[in-house]
């Protein structure tokens, strides 16, 4: 009986994996994603000028940012790898703010 009870909630478990989740609105995090960029920044110890250089952006795209604009996935990654942090981190997200936003 024990072991029934463990393979049941394994399915449950398993099954609850599978829902699909609506998207989650990026502009919740948004300013997060400007804050967290300048730290990021800050802590890297280049100009903005290299940062942009080796992300491959323009500097105008910063602007953006600032401004509320969403960045791109590729754009993303790409100041992640530069500034050598997560882009979980640079966006804001944790598991408690993505329970928090899809409930």
């Amino acid at each position: 009986m024990g072991t029934y009870d463990t393979l049941e909630e394994a399915e449950r478990q398993r099954a609850s994996l599978k829902e699909i989740r609506e998207p989650v609105d990026l502009t919740y995090y948004l300013p997060k994603f400007w804050d967290r960029l300048n730290i990021a920044i800050g802590k890297r110890g280049l100009s903005i000028t290299d940062i942009c250089k080796q992300a491959r952006i323009n500097r105008s795209s910063l602007d953006h940012y600032k401004n509320g604009q969403v960045p791109s996935v590729k754009t993303l990654i790409s100041l992640a790898l530069v500034l050598n942090v997560s882009t979980d981190w640079l966006l804001g997200i944790t598991e408690k703010t993505l329970d928090k936003e899809i409930t």
